[in-house]
C-alpha cells in the first residue's frame, strides 16, 4: 500500500544487516533446485514447494524483527 520508491525504502530497511545472508539463502534455494531439475525434473515437484514455504518463513521473521525494532516507547506524562 506504498509507492513504488516507498516499497524499496521498506525493503531496504527489512534487509539492513542480513543482506549477505540472504544472497547465501537464495544461492542455496537455487542450488536445491538446481538438484531438484537434475532428478529429471521430478525433484523440482518437491524443491520448489519447499523453497517457497523456506521464503515466506524468511520474509516473515524479516518482518517480525523489522516491526520489533520499530517498537518507540512514548514516555507517561510528568504530572506538573
Amino acid at each position: 500500500r506504498v509507492d513504488p520508491l516507498g516499497a524499496f525504502r521498506y525493503s531496504s530497511d527489512l534487509t539492513r544487516g542480513v543482506r549477505w545472508r540472504l544472497f547465501l539463502f537464495g544461492v542455496l534455494l537455487a542450488a536445491l533446485n538446481v538438484v531438484g531439475a537434475f532428478l529429471l525434473g521430478v525433484g523440482l515437484i518437491v524443491t520448489i514447494p519447499i523453497s517457497a514455504f523456506a521464503m515466506a518463513h524468511v520474509y516473515r521473521r524479516l518482518g517480525e524483527r523489522y516491526e520489533h525494532d520499530r517498537v518507540v516507547v512514548i514516555p507517561e506524562p510528568v504530572p506538573a
